[in-house]
Formats: C-alpha cells, sequence, structure tokens
C-alpha cells in the first residue's frame, strides 16, 4: 500500500507519511472512517470485525452465490481478506483501486463492502459455475485483467455505480465503529 500512495502523490515521501497517519486513526468527522490501525494489529482485530460483517453481508446479499462458495470449502484466506487487508491493491488492476480508494475516501471505510458486494454480484453468473480451484484462479486473474481480449470485469464505472447504489443500514455497521 504504502507504494502506491507514494506513487499517486508524485513520490511526496512527507504527503505519503501523513497520508498514512490519517487513514490508520480513527475519525470522528461525519464520514464514518474506523482507521485502519486494527488491521494490521497483533491478531488484526478490526480485519476479523469486518471479515465476520462481511460475510453476514455476502450471506444475505448474494446467498446463492455464497452457498457455492461454502459448498466448494473455498475459504475467505484465499480471497476476501487479501482484498481487505490490502485495500484492493493486491487483486486488481490500479486503474479501478484508484477509483475504489477514491470512494472509501469519499465515504468511509464502510464502503470496503458496498465494493466487495458491487463485485461478487457483477461476477456472480460467472463465478457460480466454477468450482474450487477454477474460483482461485478466476480471482487470480482479475488483477491482469486489462491485457484480457475479454476482460472478466466488467466497466469499471458500472462496479462503482453499482456500490454506491448499495445501501447497508447502520445497525449493520454500529458494530464496527
Amino acid at each position: 500500500m504504502a507504494a502506491f500512495v507514494l506513487f499517486m502523490s508524485g513520490g511526496d515521501e512527507r504527503e505519503t507519511f501523513w497520508f498514512f497517519q490519517s487513514i490508520l486513526e480513527k475519525s470522528h468527522e461525519q464520514i464514518p472512517f474506523d482507521g485502519l490501525k486494527g488491521f494490521y494489529e497483533h491478531e488484526f482485530p478490526l480485519l476479523m470485525q469486518y471479515l465476520n460483517t462481511f460475510r453476514d453481508l455476502f450471506k444475505e446479499w448474494i446467498p446463492d452465490l455464497y452457498d457455492h462458495f461454502d459448498k466448494e470449502g473455498f475459504p475467505d484466506q484465499m480471497w476476501i481478506q487479501k482484498w481487505f487487508m490490502t485495500c484492493f491493491l493486491y487483486s486488481f488492476p490500479l486503474g479501478l483501486c484508484i477509483r475504489f480508494w477514491d470512494n472509501i475516501l469519499a465515504f468511509g471505510t464502510r464502503f470496503i463492502f458496498n465494493i466487495s458486494l458491487s463485485l461478487l454480484s457483477l461476477l456472480k453468473d460467472q463465478l457460480i459455475e466454477l468450482e474450487f480451484s477454477l474460483i482461485n484462479d478466476f480471482f487470480k486473474s482479475l488483477k491482469d485483467d486489462t491485457h484480457l481480449e475479454n476482460p472478466l470485469l466488467p466497466p469499471y464505472e458500472l462496479i462503482i455505480e453499482q456500490a454506491q447504489k448499495i445501501y447497508i443500514g447502520d445497525d449493520k455497521i454500529n458494530k464496527l465503529f
């Protein structure tokens, strides 16, 4: 993540340092930004909360895909944990990650759920047909999607538009903040 932020700041180390300082701390402004520090602390307490909340949301919003992943025994460590820990940088093209980060900064860390649900909703028809090893291969191939003749990812704007339309009630999110 540091390399991404340093790159986006044009190599400004001071700006990169203060950016990281601000995203690691909890914000009490109108936009709920829970600070990502808990993603990287011993035993990953905030990351575990996000993963548990996401599992509940995934099961509620896309139950057939959730059941398919469960039936295939496809573990969180192979996909969603990577997405969250790296704020999507490890698994998606840079241009899409820039859009994701813009929205996370604008709407708060809770938008991580919107992005994930949007992606899964849009990719559901492809994913539900795949077995364990092919699901893993599919997720791995998303990073280099821009080089494929037939891209796997939908247009970036569609992903963002759908993510912005997803409403997740405060009752589901409040346990995080």
